[in-house]
């Protein structure tokens, strides 16, 4: 159930920005590099993220949230997403 709501952009008050992400990209049937590309996020750092290697800082929160059209708090660690 989790990932048919992550796929299909539901909100999930406990969903951490990566697993955000990964929903979002999926959902899109993007691939990282795809995503670099339309956001300007290096795909390096969307790598990264999605393995777990490192957090999304505030610069490339601001440019996912506006390429997906999600508020900004959806990729911020430690805020709810509702």
């Amino acid at each position: 159930v989790e990932q048919y709501e992550i796929r299909n952009g539901y909100a999930n008050p406990v969903i951490s920005p990566r697993d955000r992400l990964a929903g979002l990209i999926e959902a899109r049937q993007l691939t990282q590099t795809d995503l670099s590309r339309r956001s300007n996020v290096p795909r390096t750092t969307i790598n990264e993220i999605l393995c777990g290697k490192r957090g999304i800082s505030k610069s490339n929160a601001v440019r996912l949230a506006e390429y997906f059209g999600v508020p900004i708090e959806e990729f911020i660690a430690g805020k709810l997403v509702g």
